[in-house]
Formats: structure tokens, sequence, C-alpha cells
């Protein structure tokens, strides 16, 4: 019986570990049609990485769920996700223990690149610095590359010149025979950004176009739309307004088919700027509205600003005052000052009659009421989660007294067989098995007879008391009750009084109706509190709940 049971018991952990590692080759599957699809189209990107994700969660591995939740975050930063990106960084930081170097380090890499697009340039240094060190345990110099790449990239956001080159310059020293996709990126970003630092950026348009062949040519077709935005960039400070717009177009059109929902709206921007700069405010305006929906707070800020001024422009009042609010609620206190005036001037140069401050007025109106029904709205939610969590509070105290109570009963029931017991058997002889030279038989029958006589009862009564009356001293009376009964002196006394008490609840009714201090009092107690700690000490219960279950038994009776 016991071979058969071994040998099904093998066959199971054979099955169960097969079946684990065919759902660890099913993610790194998944992993690998990720890392095809993440140049081409974001979205099947994060499917892919999702799914591996939540088989890796699954089977319980950390490592492989890990890994799949950079890749998630990577397509995240793609798609212009960067909140999203960033809080499936972190989860992995809250883990970082049980994770692998390369792991840890990938995180770190993409987190610095995520933050460096929320604008948060210092975590997103701190973030870079940190995942070197983790490169450099398994030297894997690719990735310090890519990371040199991104210090250089906040230098040059920062305007710092030479510490940009600086980083450029590492970055570049890790470029690379038979690159990869990721690392032509790197390349790519590294080359441009070189250019732009350069005196001779005349040169920077043959740059872009050899970047453009470098990612067609590597499969790195997702970064073709930043590329073309970088060249956009260039003819917008070189007030070729024509080749801006001509190559932002490109980036939205690349960006588009490639399902990079967040670069659009940057691109749509970078059109606005360009027909805003241009004079071109009706052209401008439709390429800002199309890059309001899901725009981060720091691009509103600019879209606002730059719509407010080309209604301004278009004599467009009511506009131009609705967006110039906006702009006001998402810009910081220096910048609304500094703006402010310029508008108001603005204001004062179109404002033709006071319909115009009606119509804000109702629009404010009209944001207060639909405020004030948020709000309420908000309230009701509250109200019925605190309901919920009252009810389930309620049912979780319930349980635990009707789970107490129970107890409470099954210990009354042993108590009351424990004291039948003890009063058929007060006359039998003590059981223990006690060596001669340990124990004086005649003294423990001495005492036996004296706390019969129910001498226990005396409020008064001490070790030395009882000694005086048994003609012995202290010491040998403590040592006889240790041994005999197994118990201190206080504990002896504490639960004869208490034995007491229980049997006189089952022999006398009228016992029951004592308060708990007569109670206390006449078995030898000095006080409720030292009854009630004894009393609940030896049985488990209180003595009010003990009373109570015996005055409900006998009514039942």
């Amino acid at each position: 019986m016991k071979k058969h049971v071994l040998i099904t018991y093998i066959i199971v952990c054979c099955v169960s570990f097969s079946s684990i590692a065919q759902q660890e080759k099913e993610i790194d599957s998944l992993l690998k049609l990720f890392e095809k699809s993440w140049t081409k189209d974001a979205n099947s990107a994060y499917f892919f990485a999702n799914r591996a994700y939540l088989l890796s969660n699954s089977i319980n591995n950390n490592q492989l769920a890990a890994k799949a939740r950079v890749a998630m975050a990577s397509a995240k930063l793609v798609q212009g996700e960067y909140t999203a990106s960033e809080r499936l960084l972190n989860l992995n930081l809250l883990d970082s223990i049980s994770l692998s170097n390369k792991t840890l380090g990938n995180t770190l890499k993409y987190l610095g690149y995520t933050l460096y697009n929320k604008k948060n340039y210092i975590k997103s240094s701190q973030a870079f610095l940190k995942s070197i060190s983790y490169f450099k345990k398994i030297k894997d110099s690719v990735s310090i590359g890519r990371v040199y790449n991104g210090l250089g990239m906040i230098q040059f956001t920062l305007k710092r010149e030479s510490q940009a080159m600086e980083n450029y310059q590492k970055a570049l020293q890790y470029n690379y025979s038979n690159m990869g996709y990721k690392d032509v990126c790197t390349y790519i970003s590294t080359q441009m950004n070189m250019a732009e630092l350069s005196s001779k950026r005349d040169q920077a348009y043959d740059v872009f176009m050899n970047a453009i062949d470098l990612a067609s040519k590597n499969e790195a077709d997702f970064f073709i739309p930043t590329i073309y935005q970088q060249l956009s960039y260039l003819y917008t400070r070189k007030n070729d307004y024509k080749n801006a717009i001509k190559y932002a177009e490109k980036a939205l059109f690349k960006a588009r088919k490639m399902n990079l929902g967040g670069k659009e709206q940057l691109i749509y921007r970078d059109i606005g700027t360009a027909y805003f700069q241009n004079n071109q405010y009706h052209d401008a305006i439709e390429s800002y509205l199309k890059a309001l929906p899901n725009s981060r707070m720091e691009v509103l800020d600019t879209i606002y600003k730059r719509l407010s001024m080309s209604y301004y422009r278009l004599n467009d009042n009511k506009n131009g005052e609705f967006y110039f609010d906006k702009f006001l609620r998402h810009s910081d206190s220096t910048r609304q000052l500094q703006d402010k005036k310029t508008v108001a001037e603005i204001v004062e140069k179109y404002e033709s009659n006071k319909k115009d401050l009606e119509i804000k007025l109702l629009q404010q109106e009209n944001e207060s009421v639909t405020l004030m029904n948020k709000r309420q709205k908000n309230q009701l939610l509250l109200a019925i989660f605190l309901v919920a969590l009252l009810l389930l509070i309620s049912f979780a105290i319930w349980q635990f007294y009707k789970r107490e109570k129970e107890q409470n009963e099954i210990l009354f029931i042993k108590n009351q067989e424990l004291i039948r017991s003890k009063v058929k058997s007060k006359e039998s002889t003590n059981k223990h098995s006690i060596a001669e030279q340990e124990v004086n038989i005649e003294l423990v029958q001495l005492l036996e007879e004296v706390m019969n006589s129910e001498l226990f009862l005396d409020k008064g009564l001490t070790l030395s008391k009882l000694a005086n009356i048994l003609s012995t001293n202290t010491t040998y009376l403590s040592n006889t009750i240790n041994s005999h009964y197994q118990k201190k002196f206080t504990d002896f006394i504490n639960e004869l009084r208490v034995n007491y008490v229980l049997a006189r609840i089952e022999k006398d009714k009228e016992f029951c109706n004592y308060t708990i201090a007569h109670i206390a009092d006449i078995s030898g107690f000095n006080s409720s509190s030292a009854f009630y700690n004894a009393f609940k000490k030896y049985t488990g219960l209180t003595p009010s709940y003990y009373i109570k279950e015996k005055l409900n038994k006998n009514k039942a009776a």
C-alpha cells in the first residue's frame, strides 16, 4: 500500500514539474514576441508582456513576473503613458531582494527614462546612476552605454552642454558591433543629441537622415517618429515652419501606424507650435485641440496658453478667455503672474462689452454646479463605503462573540463535569506518586483534614498561619504543597476557594442570586477583582457568565 502511494506521489510531482516547465517555456516565448513587436506595435507588445506577467503569477515565479513587468513598463513608456510605466517599475523595486542584477538594472534604467519624460530630472539621474552599479556586476557594457545616453539627455535638457557631451561620449564607447535594435536606438539618440550640441548645426540634418536609415535597417522602426520629431524641432528653431510641419506630420503618420497614442498628442502640440509661430492661428487651434485629449499636465500649460493667445489674435474673446482660465489653473504662481499681465493687455485691447463677462459668470456657475454634483457623488460613494465597512465590522464582531459564546458553553459543560467528579472523589486518596523523602504523608493528611474543615475560607489565612496550625515551618509546608499538589500556596488556596464556589452554585440555587462581591467575601477572597481573576484562571469563564448559564439551565430544567 505504501509503495503505491509513493509511486503515485512521484508521478504527481513529475507531472507538476513538467507543467511548470512548460509554462515557463511559454512565458519565454511571449517575451520574445514582445521583443519583436515592441519596435512595430506598442499595443501588441504590451499584450504579450501582460500575458507573460499573468502566467508568471499563476506559477508564482517572481523572477519572470518582474521581467514581464519591465517589459510592460517599457511598452507604456513608448506609448507615452509615463505614470503607468512608473507604477509597474516601482512594484519591482518593492521586491528588489529577490530579483536578479539584470532585472534590477533594467528596472532602474527604464525608471530613469520614465522620470526623465515626466521632467523629474533629479530622481531620473538617481535611477540611472543606481542602474550602472547593477550592470557593472554582470558586465553588461551595452546597458551601461544606454544609461550614459540617458544621463546625457538630462544634461542636454538642462542646457549643461559640456556635461551632456561628456556623457554622450561615454555612451558611444559602448557602441556597438552587431548592434541590436535597442543599441541602435541608443546610438541614434546619442548622435542626434551630439549634433544638436555641435557648433556645426547645419550638418545635423544629415545625421537625422542617416538615423532614419539606420533605424529602418535594424528593426528600430518605433524610434523613427522620435527622429522626425527631433528634425521638426530643428526646423522650428531655424524658423523654417514649412519643413517643421512636414516632418512633424511624418512623425504623426508613423506614430499612428505603431499605435503610439501618447506620442500623437506631443506631435500635434509641435505642429500647433509651428503654425502658431508662423501666425497661422486657425491651423494652430485645430492642431492644439487635437493635442488636448490625454495630454500630460506639463504639456497642457503650453497648449492652453497658445490656444488662448490664438483665439485672442482672431478676436474671439470668449474662447480666448475660456482657455486662459484653464491655463491659469495649470500653471505655477510665477508663470501665472507673468502671463496674466500679458493676457490682461490683450483682453483690454479686444474687450468689447459686458456680455463677455456675463458669459464668463454663467460658465463659472455651470462649473460650480458640476463641481457640487461631483462632490455630492463622492460623498454618496463614501457613505456607501462606510456603511459597507460598518456592516463588515459588525459581522466580524458578531462572528467573534458567537465563537466566544460557543467556547464558553463548552468550558461551562467541562466545569460542570469537573465539579461532579470532584464531589464524588473528594474522599478518595491522592494518587500522586511522591517519594517518601520528599513528602511527609502525615503532614499531607493533616493538611487535607484542615482544608476539609474549610479553613481556606478565612480571609486572613497565610502560609505562616497555616504552618502554625499544622505545627510545622513555612519552608517545609511550602515544599510539601509544591511537591504533592504541584502548586504554589496561593494557587492551592485560591483553587480550593473557587471549587467551594462551584460546589455551592451546584447545590444551592439561592447562592446564584448573591452579588459577585458577596460571593467573593464568603469564599475568602479579599476583593471582587481577586475572585474574578482566580475564577477566570481556573474555569476559563467569568463568574457572572458561569452563574448566568447555571440560572438559565435551572430555568430550562
